[in-house]
């Protein structure tokens, strides 16, 4: 045999072994999403609220109009936080509605201040925190929120007006009877209240590196009020950071701002993107919501395979299973790996973790630790899923056991 040919066919050989030691490298992600649980731990399940865009900087303020571009402030008359705050607030409202966490939200008619001078009534206090911030000093969870409350109104209030708002101690910018007002004609077991709303921003250039940031802060404020029990829970307040990031791109004029301005966003349209943000994400933090996650998936060049990813990109998920079911006893040990993991794709998909962490250690088996690439996989896999299950009883702890156990999947369909 001519010495050429011994020499590809132990090419051959080669390319062959390769591929026998890398056979479940062909893989891709697919979309989907998932259920997480509120971040805020409300301590009951409530299963109407009502919401109130109740914001006292709604008037010019001059602690708020004032930016930075480069090396120059810049003053802002046209109260664009007033048109922010109102974004926010119509997000944060929608956010909620979309989640189908609540029973209902019933949307309370705004607050007007304009002209308003607010009075700080409450005493003065010393808030002791632990490093989990939980007041040690016995000091009631309405006097924490209701100080805290007063001395940003204080900070930021701009002039006096015509007419006048105590806060109260107890009950912040509402009096007892207007709680109890409220509980009365909502129906409603909790009430959150958008007390107050502001946002700063600016454009840093950092010339050495032609870089420019936009960045906007926005500040908000809610009082959180039990409607059963008539008294305040607590308060939360936030600033979010947006921000963009360019850089001059015109080799021709390194270094100039007007430039590298021109790629970031208008300042309006920044603010008013990030209130939109900021409104959806307070939103986020109260009740457990779906976010998107990408999914990695097996590939196959076995026809009937091919069959089973497009059903899967089709989300025509029991379909693409009743294939990939069949091959997992396939005699070729990769299609078989391949099929049980694509299958604990879809029982995620379907809500079905315990079957899809079944699935996974099945498919690890197959090969156990001798290829590197789906043991990593699959350990990567089973975690993903673990944290998912500790997620699921999490979201159930925050839910009423009578209305049933939230969906684990927007898909769920029994899986055999």
């Amino acid at each position: 045999m001519p010495r050429y040919v011994l020499i590809f066919l132990a090419f051959l050989i080669v390319i062959v072994a390769l591929e026998g030691c890398n056979t479940l490298y062909n893989a891709k992600t697919i979309d989907i999403e998932v259920v997480i649980p509120a971040k805020m731990r409300l301590p009951q399940k409530y299963n109407h609220v009502a919401v109130k865009y109740n914001n006292t900087n709604v008037s010019y303020n001059p602690n708020f109009s004032n930016y930075i571009e480069g090396d120059a402030i810049i003053t802002d008359t046209t109260n664009i936080d007033s048109v922010a705050s109102e974004i926010y607030f119509e997000m944060f409202v929608q956010s909620m509605e979309e989640q189908f966490y609540f029973d209902s939200v019933s949307v309370l008619e705004p607050s007007n201040y304009s002209g308003i001078t607010i009075i700080d009534t409450t005493p003065d206090i010393q808030i002791v925190f632990d490093s989990v911030n939980n007041v040690l000093n016995g000091i009631s969870p309405s006097k924490v929120a209701t100080k805290g409350l007063a001395s940003l109104i204080k900070a930021m209030q701009n002039k006096k007006g015509n007419k006048t708002k105590i806060i109260d101690p107890e009950y912040g910018l509402y009096s007892k009877s207007e709680i109890e007002q409220i509980a009365d004609t909502t129906g409603a077991d909790l009430f959150l209240s958008f007390d107050l709303f502001g946002s700063f921003d600016g454009i840093n250039y950092n010339s050495y590196n032609n870089i420019g940031t936009e960045t906007i802060l926005s500040l908000s404020f809610w009082t959180i009020y039990d409607l059963q029990k008539k008294e305040l829970l607590f308060f939360y307040d936030k600033m979010d950071t947006v921000f963009w990031t360019t850089e001059d791109l015109f080799i021709s004029n390194p270094g100039n701002f007007k430039l590298v301005k021109k790629n970031l966003p208008e300042r309006r349209d920044a603010i008013l993107n990030a209130a939109d943000i900021s409104g959806t994400n307070f939103a986020k933090l109260i009740v457990p919501h779906w976010i998107p996650v990408q999914r990695m998936y097996y590939r196959s060049g076995n026809i009937e395979l091919k069959s089973a990813e497009e059903l899967l990109l089709k989300n025509e998920w029991m379909k693409a299973a009743e294939i990939y079911s069949k091959h997992t006893t396939n005699k070729n040990k990769s299609i078989a790996a391949k099929s049980m993991y694509n299958m604990a794709v879809i029982c995620e998909i379907q809500g079905d973790l315990d079957a899809a962490i079944d699935w996974t250690v099945k498919s690890f088996q197959v090969f156990n630790q001798k290829n590197e690439i789906h043991y990593t996989n699959c350990m990567n896999y089973i975690k993903i899923l673990g944290q998912r299950k500790l997620d699921i009883k999490t979201i159930e702890l925050q839910l009423d056991p009578k209305a049933g156990i939230y969906k684990k999947s927007k898909n769920d369909q029994p899986l055999d």
